[in-house]
């Protein structure tokens, strides 16, 4: 039977602990966002070169590991608090992302997360949520809204410092599909 100063000392022991792995695990999210950012740094020039040559094993060049399709599993790196507030977990979703994001795409993120927390919110709940909520953060100037110039539908939305004035910076600029036309 433990005593109470024994309690006490396994209490702050496992206290101790819990706040050296978060501290871990935020210096690895870190590192984590860094590369990704220096793998769309080098897509980017990769992408830009490619366009003009050929490459010598004739692959396409462009890796496409920041995609959208590749944040809708549950990412071990994701700063996302079930009991945060929901603008706290759509700025989670856009830093994770680490490029401008739809409504529906955060929406996907948000579904994965949120079952993995066990919370009852179908997907039509997140989906009028985050819509009001990203609306709301636009207004007081908590992330930007970006119109492609492709002529899709809905906006993009990032985080501010991702611009330079009103032009978004080009590698926070959406990864999109090309429309087939018949």
């Amino acid at each position: 039977m433990l005593t109470p100063a024994d309690k006490i000392r396994v209490y702050q022991e496992a206290k101790k602990e819990l706040d050296r792995l978060i501290q871990e695990n935020k210096i690895a999210a870190e590192q984590q966002l860094k590369r990704t950012q220096d793998i769309n740094a080098a897509n980017s020039v990769i992408y830009f070169l490619s366009k003009d040559i050929e490459t010598p094993d004739g692959a396409d060049p462009f890796v496409r590991s920041t995609a959208i399709e590749d944040f809708t599993e549950i990412a071990p790196n994701i700063n996302y608090t079930h009991n945060g507030t929901w603008q706290d977990k759509i700025k989670a979703v856009i830093k994770h992302a680490n490029k401008v994001i739809k409504v529906y795409d955060m929406v996907e993120i948000m579904v994965a997360e949120e079952e993995s927390g066990n919370t009852k919110y179908t997907q039509e709940q997140i989906l009028g949520v985050v819509s009001n909520n990203t609306s709301k953060m636009v207004k007081d100037n908590m992330i930007k809204a970006y119109k492609s110039p492709k002529r899709e539908k809905g906006y993009y939305y990032g985080n501010p410092i991702w611009w330079n004035g009103e032009i978004l910076k080009d590698e926070f600029l959406p990864q999109q599909k090309e429309k087939i036309l018949w």
